[in-house]
């Protein structure tokens, strides 16, 4: 999905891709510790969803390109 990108941005902090990213390493990181493991559960539904989301995003855009 980062091959595609729908806006250009400078900083690669603000980019989507950079967003997910972060947050699955953060919710796989915290599931390493034992005794928070359930915490993991909330950085990594965020991830999931914003990527379904950019996913979506990038198939109405390809279909309003074409």
């Amino acid at each position: 999905m980062g091959g595609f990108p729908l806006a250009r941005t400078r900083k690669w902090w603000a980019d989507p891709g950079s967003f997910i990213t972060a947050r699955a390493v953060l919710a796989g990181a915290i599931a390493l510790i034992p005794v928070i493991d359930g915490f993991a559960r909330l950085p990594a539904l965020i991830a999931m969803l914003a990527m379904l989301w950019w996913l979506g995003l990038l198939v109405w855009q390809t279909l309003q390109i074409g």
